[in-house]
């Protein structure tokens, strides 16, 4: 009775509702909730400090993996050695500088007239063939298919299917052989200006740049040219040699053309979303009820397909920029799907924010600002209402469901789909031709006849997806945002979106070593530049948390009490640019950009021989035209050639380093051995889907018709209703 009496005796009733600040078995005969303001200061002064303490805590702990990191990565260096420790990189060459062992003499002569005593084991021309990208990669694909093909018949594991295959790769070898020859003999491939000089040993490099960096005049020179020389950070996996030739200010003209795409799809995409929000969703919001039915779904599909080519634009843009190394890419990627991340999200919260606000009205209009003095209970229920939607938001969704997903639509569906596509085209024929040539549209790589999908044509479709780094880590950057975004409010979940964080975190932790070792295929990540943009954007979340604190030091009344609006929200927007520069600060001094240099004793020593027996890539196989190079012309025309061919084990047998494919360049007793062992995996899903398939394989062998149930019968058992996966094949099947 006290506390209705109270409630009563308000002047706005209703704006207390649905917040109750006092527990109803306190006496308040002469008091309301509205009359609370010491208890609302206080609250939102300790507020205020509990996380300038948690921003505090977490800025020491992200300074101190940044520095754990940093000394990771030099311990990592000093204790390993890599291809990059035995390359420089020279710039400045005509477009004749193509003869390796030319180049290889000249280089040693160079060095030897410098007063330098180490061993050239090689070099690497950067070759420019920038029209032909798209004729070389399928080139050096279709070797690579042959060459295992034949190594499984070499090794008695081969098949007549094939075997069909192989002879059909081997024809179209001998095109591109003829092909590639005429390109040399023609000239039509001339060197970019880049060659990559390689040494014996890993201490010749870092002579040899001492010397380069003390001495007045140019260490090296060709044809009466100074020769710039650079060290070399990235290894030649994340090499772009397609793209050598390009220029700095042709990568920038692209890098604004990719961007204006990026934006054009990206505008037309939310002003498509905006009239749906405008014309379907608000009006149900306003209603009081949410939009629904079929025509949602169809409008979540339709949206589906259009980001999906959005994706495929944004990845576009950053491996067609004609960058020169995949660090760089990788970077773009981040940041451009990070922006359209992070707008999209923000879109979304203001959504979030309208449907709360147009369910109280009332409340909003007669509220206080939010930066005034909380001394009201009025737009608690507000705050605490647009919190708990962005809690449902990411609980389970974006911390959990979310990388879930990437299993289930980006690998299982994918492979599923195009298995059905396939057989339903080339086994089942179920459609008439015109049916089927559509449903071929679906199956990539699929060949221009209906008769038959290649090897090396399915091998293309169910290759599994690679390491996304950069969108992986967009998710964790945003993540963190939101929550800290969620603490401008009062909410009963903050405590518990903190504890699901953590918990997503050490889940992440787990769910990436799975997804990266069992599901996609490999990727390289040689350089620490996208690790360190990522550090630095870090920032942005982090320095939302401090910004926190100062806005419920202000809502306490301690600081800038009186204070006209536009001052306390231009000290809140000045206060995080701050933050934002102290990471910053930070950030570079714990994590420079340029190595420190250490000295050269105490370097592992290691020859390029024994890099490369570790690594199975080198300067030689992971460039393409030299491979081809060594494969269709010095190989063809049995060149003299005293220079290091692009190889595997074999020095002498060509090879082409392929992500993935790394068994290639073992010899074939141990190819043999490599693949007549266990190559199933429990926690691969194609594991399972195999196993699942040999059954009704074994079936057609063994001349069951499984639409006939009178013969499954003898086989599921007695009862029918026995599950068809309790069938196990014998041994050896």
């Amino acid at each position: 009775d006290h506390l209705l009496n109270a409630l009563m005796m308000t002047e706005v009733p209703k704006s207390t509702l649905p917040a109750v600040l006092l527990s109803p078995l306190e006496k308040c005969p002469k008091s309301s909730p509205l009359d609370k303001e010491e208890p609302l200061k206080q609250y939102a002064y300790a507020r205020a400090w509990t996380l300038l303490m948690l921003y505090g805590a977490v800025f020491l702990a992200s300074a101190w993996f940044v520095r754990a990191q940093k000394s990771w990565t030099q311990k990592f260096d000093r204790k390993n050695n890599t291809m990059c420790d035995f390359a420089l990189l020279l710039t400045g060459f005509p477009a004749d500088a193509t003869n390796e062992v030319e180049m290889k003499k000249w280089a040693q002569e160079q060095l030897k007239k410098s007063g330098l005593d180490v061993q050239v084991e090689g070099v690497s021309i950067g070759y420019s063939y920038g029209g032909k990208a798209d004729e070389v990669d399928e080139m050096t694909a279709t070797y690579c298919s042959h060459l295992e093909l034949t190594m499984r018949k070499d090794a008695n594991l081969s098949n007549p299917d094939a075997e069909e295959e192989r002879i059909r790769l081997g024809k179209q070898m001998e095109k591109d052989g003829e092909k590639v020859r005429s390109w040399f003999d023609k000239k039509e491939v001339t060197c970019s200006g880049q060659i990559f000089l390689c040494f014996q040993l890993n201490t010749d490099k870092d002579k040899v740049m001492e010397k380069y960096e003390s001495s007045t005049s140019s260490l090296f020179s060709y044809k009466a040219k100074e020769i710039e020389v650079d060290v070399v950070r990235s290894e030649p996996s994340d090499v772009f040699w397609q793209n050598l030739h390009t220029t700095e200010e042709e990568i920038r003209h692209n890098e604004r053309k990719s961007l204006a795409e990026v934006a054009m799809w990206f505008v037309g995409i939310n002003l498509l979303v905006l009239v749906w929000n405008t014309t379907v969703v608000m009006p149900y919001l306003s209603a009081g009820s949410n939009a629904g039915g079929p025509i949602t779904i169809i409008q979540g599909i339709i949206m589906t397909i259009i980001n999906g080519q959005l994706g495929g634009k944004v990845y576009g843009g950053a491996y067609g920029a004609g960058y020169h190394r995949k660090d760089r890419a990788d970077v773009w990627l981040f940041l451009v799907n990070f922006f359209i991340t992070f707008c999209n999200t923000i879109f979304n919260l203001a959504l979030m924010c309208y449907s709360v606000l147009v369910m109280q009205k009332e409340n909003f209009f007669h509220s206080p600002g939010y930066l005034d003095v909380f001394n009201s209970a009025t737009p608690l229920g507000q705050e605490s209402e647009v919190a708990d939607k962005v809690y449902l938001l990411l609980v389970p969704g974006q911390l959990f469901t979310g990388p879930v997903n990437s299993l289930l639509t980006g690998a299982m569906l994918n492979y599923l789909l195009y298995n059905l596509w396939a057989k339903m085209i080339y086994i089942w024929k179920c459609l008439p031709d015109p049916g089927l040539q559509f449903i071929k549209l679906l199956l990539p790589n699929a060949p221009e006849s209906l008769d038959k999908y290649g090897i090396s044509n399915a091998e293309k479709a169910m290759r599994a997806p690679q390491i996304g780094l950069p969108w992986d880590y967009s998710a964790l950057i945003l993540n963190p945002f939101l929550v800290f975004i969620s603490m401008f409010m009062i909410s009963e979940n903050s405590f518990k979106l903190c504890a699901f964080l953590a918990l997503a975190c050490i889940f992440n932790y787990l769910w990436s070593k799975f997804m990266h070792l069992r599901v996609q295929s490999v990727n390289f990540y040689s350089t620490g530049k996208l690790d360190r943009v990522v550090l630095l954007a870090w920032g942005g979340p982090l320095s939302v948390l401090g910004c926190c604190s100062f806005v419920w030091l202000i809502r306490s009344g301690h600081v800038l009490n009186g204070s006209p609006l536009v001052v306390r929200w231009g000290a809140v927007f000045f206060l995080y640019v701050f933050a934002c520069l102290v990471w910053v600060v930070v950030m570079l001094m714990l994590h420079p950009n340029k190595p420190k240099k250490d000295n050269i004793e105490s370097d592992t020593p290691c020859t390029f021989q024994e890099c490369k027996d570790n690594w199975i890539f080198s300067w030689f196989n992971c460039n393409p035209m030299y491979a081809l190079k060594c494969l269709y012309v010095i190989k063809y025309r049995e060149t003299v050639w005293d220079h290091p061919w692009a190889s595997g084990s074999e020095p002498t047998e060509v090879r082409f380093y392929s992500p993935g494919r790394e068994y290639l360049h073992l010899s074939v007793k141990n190819f043999k051995k490599a693949m007549e062992g266990d190559i199933s995996d429990a926690l691969e899903f194609e594991t399972w889907f195999e196993q699942f398939s040999s059954i009704f394989y074994k079936w057609e062998k063994d001349g069951v018709n499984i639409s006939d149930m009178s013969e499954l019968k003898p086989i599921l058992g007695s009862s029918s209703e026995q599950p068809l996966l309790s069938v196990r094949s014998p041994a050896g099947s």
